[in-house]
């Protein structure tokens, strides 16, 4: 078989010899001997290859220069590769490192294609991410200066009156923190009365970025956006639950309405911040926990008001940013056992709760709908642990709920807020503007409330001094404890009676809603006894009439309804065999009275229920009790007064109730527009107005109809 002559010829000449240097520079035809005829006729040397030239030393360091910077680069990009996927526990943040591409091992792609690979990668990451490479605030855009509480008012007036801005061309934001003495101060009180309600933040690590804020602003540095709105909203809160006490025992503010109004500018430009932050910055998890902090603190302002429901939106989008939402993806293994971790399932868990408790608790277009599913979501409750027993590299395993830590209370909270979930799931989105739910779906869910409370457990019911000695927890500690249970009982109760309150008034004459009756009055009883309890416990010692330091929205209001209820209930019947019962609740009922009138002086929302309730009591010819206004408390015991018999009024036992122990606390008033009051009593004459009448004229008086009793308990969220 004959070669093809083009592939022959191909092949012979690259075994052939080339042609001379010389021979190639004049075009002349070589014979490829050594020498070449051609050579050899014009006496010259013949050079069938180029001489290459020895490398300078010049040329040598060059390259031995540019290897080293190649070594470098390659070294520097191995390191950041690492760093992003597998961050350090002290990183600022939760990435958001779970895998959008699918999965490839190593030994599936050539090595021509793995490169590309990573390419396609690196930029598929930059167009996902773009933009907010940092976390710190532009030095040109933010100003921050630190002054003292007393001389704020001066010092913002001074700076908007200042020429050294005039000619910028950068539009300022200017905020004033707290000298580093005074912003100790808050901090103490923050960690000491306020951070157990929620702790969403890891105590031990506070003072250590308190110290680092300061100092980067004494040096003039960058400081970060997520530190900055964590310490502001610390300013705020502690601020804001600001009691008179702690006026002479903390210093600093010189009344409770200075540091309200120190607290209210706080608020302001924490939300300021946060808004700026997000559009301009990569907001860390401080960031998300400072909204938290933030969120608490208009809860019980403003209850699920816009500016609220706004910081929640905002929460579970950065939340979401941060990777919150899936810390315990398969892709996160190395991240899971972290501190770093569980910070960020004690927040995302927070931000969860709110938001399928706001679902319920406010009317709207919103109502109905939550923004966080179960199944869009990979993170485990937090474990039921001490900050002090954290550690990285722990296993993923808290303490039974039976013993206490300090992050009992939020797990609780969590169960309340999943039954408000059931709520809405078990509601069509068609029936959710429809009024009450059927009295099926209450029952269920009254079933699921109750279930909870028998699961409660003991050191819930317990004053501060047995939690000390049945658990050997410090003071401090137990009457944190005592606080939160304090939340957590008239939350629950009062979620209860406000279930079961759209049947209370049936209840009286259909036997079959008797037993919403029974739970309206048995809680409302028991939202009385637990804020009333509350003064006795170490927590809240420091405030001069024994009252919650934060005086909170939902527990006022837990107050409100339950004096409701009980009133209601007083007036229903002044004869038969319920007197006798009725009147056993009229101490309960002045406590109700006594904690709304003690609180009227630092809560408005207190103040306009004690006014309206005035007005309701005016009409039917009745009053607040005198003892309600003073500090005087009713005696442990009151003397036993014989029921009535065969359903016909007791003349010696009304006396007795009329005279006897309660004259001597002066307990009703008459007024002077009220001539036909017969006794200086709750009960009202034969002709009065009963239940059904007074419930409407109470509604028209207080706005049982406009009211949002949907808003009313905002416990399942304000317990916080």
């Amino acid at each position: 078989m004959t070669m093809p002559k083009d592939t022959a010829s191909r092949t012979t000449s690259r075994q052939r010899p080339v042609s001379c240097r010389f021979c190639r520079s004049r075009k002349l035809r070589c014979s490829r001997d050594a020498p070449c005829s051609n050579c050899i006729s014009r006496g010259i040397t013949c050079d069938l290859e180029i001489p290459v030239a020895a490398p300078s030393d010049a040329d040598t360091a060059t390259k031995n220069e540019l290897l080293d910077r190649i070594q470098k680069l390659e070294e520097l990009v191995k390191h950041v590769g690492q760093t992003h996927q597998q961050p350090t526990p002290s990183s600022d943040y939760i990435p958001e490192n779970v895998s959008e591409r699918p999965q490839v091992t190593a030994g599936s792609l050539s090595p021509q294609v793995e490169p590309l690979d990573r390419d396609a990668a690196w930029l598929e990451s930059i167009y996902d991410n773009p933009n907010r490479s940092t976390d710190e605030f532009h030095p040109e855009k933010v100003l921050f200066r630190v002054c003292s509480v007393q001389n704020l008012d001066q010092a913002q007036q001074t700076i908007n009156n200042n020429d050294q801005f005039p000619n910028s061309t950068y539009s300022w934001r200017r905020y004033w923190m707290p000298d580093l003495a005074e912003a100790k101060i808050l901090l103490d009180k923050f960690l000491e009365e306020v951070e157990p309600l929620h702790h969403v933040i890891y105590r031990p690590s506070i003072s250590t970025l308190l110290a680092r804020v300061y100092c980067n602003l004494a040096n003039q540095k960058p400081l970060k956006s997520g530190e900055i709105i964590l310490l502001l909203s610390i300013f705020a809160s502690a601020s804001h639950s600001w009691s008179h006490s702690d006026c002479s025992a903390r210093g600093m503010y010189s009344c409770s309405m200075h540091a309200s109004k120190q607290a209210a500018y706080w608020m302001e430009a924490t939300e300021d911040l946060i808004d700026y932050a997000h559009r301009t910055t990569r907001v860390s998890i401080e960031g998300v926990q400072g909204i938290v902090i933030a969120m608490f603190v208009l809860i019980h302002v403003d209850c699920f008001a816009p500016r609220c429901r706004h910081l929640i939106s905002t929460g579970l989008l950065l939340g979401r940013e941060l990777g919150l939402h899936c810390i315990d993806h398969p892709s996160n293994a190395a991240l899971a056992h972290t501190i770093q971790a569980e910070m960020g399932r004690r927040v995302w868990w927070y931000l969860v709760a709110c938001d399928w408790v706001q679902a319920t608790k406010f009317n709207g277009m919103s109502r109905g709908v939550y923004w966080t599913h179960q199944r869009h979501m990979m993170t485990n409750e937090p474990l039921n642990l001490d900050d002090e027993d954290l550690v990285d590299g722990m296993p993923l395993v808290g303490r039974p709920l039976s013993q206490p830590t300090s992050m009992s209370y939020s797990l609780y909270r969590i169960k309340l807020a999943t039954i408000s979930r059931h709520i809405v799931d078990r509601t069509p989105i068609l029936a959710v503007y429809g009024g009450a739910p059927s009295y099926d779906v209450v029952m269920d869910i009254d079933t699921e409330l109750k279930q909870l409370l028998d699961e409660t457990p003991p050191y819930f019911n317990m004053s501060t001094p047995e939690i000390v000695k049945t658990y050997l927890l410090s003071r401090s500690k137990a009457a944190s404890i005592s606080m939160q249970a304090l939340f957590f009982n008239s939350i629950v109760h009062g979620s209860r009676c406000k279930l079961h309150l759209p049947f209370f008034s049936r209840g009286f004459k259909d036997p079959e809603y008797a037993a919403s009756r029974d739970i309206c009055i048995e809680s409302a009883r028991r939202i009385i006894q637990s804020e009333k309890g509350v003064g006795k416990t170490y927590f809240c010692s420091l405030t001069p009439r024994g009252l919650p330091v934060l005086n909170p929205m939902g527990l006022i209001k837990s107050v409100f309804m339950a004096c409701i209820v009980l009133l209601m209930d007083l007036c229903q019947s002044q004869t038969g065999p319920e007197q006798y019962r009725r009147r056993k609740q009229w101490p309960e009922l002045l406590d109700a009275f006594r904690l709304l009138r003690n609180a009227r002086s630092e809560s408005d929302l207190a103040a306009e229920f004690l006014d309206s309730m005035e007005q309701v009591l005016h009409r039917h010819g009745l009053s607040i009790p005198r003892s309600c206004y003073t500090q005087d408390a009713l005696p442990d015991a009151l003397p036993e007064v014989p029921p009535p018999e065969h359903n016909a009024p007791n003349p010696t036992a009304m006396e007795g109730v009329t005279t006897g122990v309660y004259n001597d606390f002066s307990v009703m008033t008459t007024p002077s527009n009220c001539p036909n009051m017969a006794n200086n009593g709750f009960l009202p004459q034969p002709s009065e107005p009963q239940t059904d009448d007074f419930a409407q004229m109470l509604g028209q008086s207080i706005g049982l109809g406009n009211i949002d009793w949907d808003d009313i308990f905002i416990g399942l969220d304000n317990f916080p």
